[in-house]
């Protein structure tokens, strides 16, 4: 898998030495990730290209206007009907 696309803070499915996990990227340097395993036994620190499998990217929180759907910001209340 190409590293392009991930950044700082995505979730990546990796397969190291035929030991699949999940991890949160912390860094990228020259080719690996530094990376952060979401499960407690495991230890692996760093993971090149080749034993990424799977990528989930870390999204923005919506604005204010998208989230009312309505154009204004939350302000609270009871909404119109």
């Amino acid at each position: 898998m190409q590293l392009a696309a991930v950044k700082p803070e995505d979730i990546v499915r990796v397969d190291k030495k035929g030991r699949v996990f999940v991890a949160f990227v912390i860094a990228k340097r020259r080719g690996a990730l530094e990376i952060e395993p979401i499960s407690h036994g495991i230890s692996y620190t760093t993971a090149t290209a080749r034993e990424v499998t799977g990528h989930w990217a870390q999204r923005k929180p919506a604005r204010a206007d998208r989230a009312t759907g309505n154009g204004r910001p939350c302000q609270g209340g009871p909404r119109p009907q």
